[in-house]
């Protein structure tokens, strides 16, 4: 009999969304933060949202976001199948 001990007890997928007030939106975040998820257990996607400049976006408090290509993004990779 083969035990899996795994911090996260059913399969998870992680989607990383990062935003930052510089020219990169978080890139180097995301390097970091894929080897971290891993070790929790976690699946991370390669495909991910990144936001640079989020100061200049128009994101509203509700979530809303004029920007279409942002809103497109987000929406592309919460879609759930």
């Amino acid at each position: 009999m083969e035990i899996k001990i795994s911090p996260c007890p059913f399969e998870t997928y992680n989607k990383i969304f990062t935003f930052i007030t510089g020219q990169f939106g978080g890139m180097r975040c995301q390097s970091a933060l894929r080897p971290f998820v891993s070790e929790l257990g976690m699946i991370s996607l390669p495909s991910t949202v990144v936001i640079p400049l989020i100061q200049n976006t128009g994101i509203q408090e509700d979530g809303t976001c004029p920007d279409e290509r942002i809103s497109t993004n987000v929406a592309k990779l919460c879609k759930v199948k």
